[in-house]
């Protein structure tokens, strides 16, 4: 059986994440901005909701910290 490797890469990179957390890492600078702008994370959450992205606050805010600690992570800082 062979493998057409094109065909198989043109799949792939039609693919997009279709988790709620990939699709919160698409729009967590934005996020993350909003929030030092003085935005509360249940209004944050609220948006999700009406934007189609169903999370709850708890998973909200592991999302949220595990994005802020790949952030240090890649500036060099301890997390």
């Amino acid at each position: 059986m062979s493998v057409n490797a094109d065909k198989l890469k043109t799949a792939i990179s039609k693919l997009t994440g279709s988790t709620a957390a990939a699709k919160l890492r698409q729009v967590m600078p934005e996020i993350d901005e909003k929030i030092e702008q003085g935005v509360r994370h249940e209004e944050i959450v609220a948006a999700l909701h009406e934007g189609g992205i169903e999370v709850n606050l708890e998973i909200f805010r592991k999302n949220l910290y595990r994005y802020r600690a790949k952030l240090r992570t890649a500036a060099g800082k301890p997390v």
